[in-house]
């Protein structure tokens, strides 16, 4: 599978206060036992998912603008096409005692725009999280042009190359966690400059949110659920 993936400004998000919501560090406790919490450093992620919208622009069903494109996601990507969002899965990874995480997803999404035939994917994200849910997210990124139709075979233009696509900031939403589970949610991000140079050279810069004032094209809130 060629690895590669893609991603409006989010709204803020605040921490997730909860009945019975578990800090990261207390699950960890609460699942390793005290002092294999300690010894361990964090536990071990054994599955769960990224959800983005990636953006109001990209995630746009009109015609002529660069659709996701759910027939061409390489699994275990799916994008839901009622509430317009893509999940990448199985993840894995360590979620640290301190509420950091090192994270990863498989799975590729896929834009086309059928009107031109160019295409853009955005595969195997990985993720780096502070324990106040700020970070970056890299992937496998590409682009291309299939005219007619998507072709999963054609010669890329650009990539795949690994690059930060987005920055997790200005959040203060520590990982909630409880019955083996962590999560964060509504996480808020702006494009990297790496992402955006990367789409510039070729003829996604118009889609790639060259302003990130634009609401329409700015990144949208991202979720991330994830078993331990």
């Amino acid at each position: 599978m060629r690895s590669i993936s893609f991603v409006l400004r989010p709204e803020r998000s605040l921490p997730l206060i909860a009945a019975g919501a578990l800090t990261a560090a207390a699950i960890l406790t609460a699942t390793l036992g005290p002092a294999d919490a300690q010894d361990s450093g964090g536990a071990e992620v054994t599955g769960g998912t990224l959800t983005w919208g990636i953006s109001t622009y990209l995630n746009s069903a009109n015609f002529g603008r660069p659709n996701p494109l759910p027939e061409a996601y390489f699994a275990p990507a799916t994008f839901d096409e009622e509430a317009r969002l893509t999940t990448w899965g199985d993840a894995s990874g360590t979620l640290s005692d301190d509420g950091s995480a090192s994270l990863s997803f498989a799975g590729a999404s896929v834009n086309y725009t059928s009107t031109g035939g160019g295409w853009l994917m955005i595969a195997d994200l990985e993720v780096e999280l502070d324990a106040a849910g700020n970070g970056t997210i890299t992937a496998e990124v590409s682009y291309g042009t299939s005219p007619g139709e998507f072709d999963p075979e054609a010669e890329p233009t650009a990539g795949p190359e690994r690059v930060t696509i987005v920055t997790l900031e200005g959040n203060d939403a520590p990982a909630m966690a409880a019955d083996g589970e962590a999560s964060w949610d509504g996480l808020s991000a702006i494009w990297s400059s790496a992402f955006t140079d990367f789409l510039a050279a070729g003829p996604w810069a118009y889609a790639s949110t060259v302003n990130n004032d634009e609401e329409d094209r700015a990144p949208a809130p991202i979720s991330i659920n994830i078993d331990l």
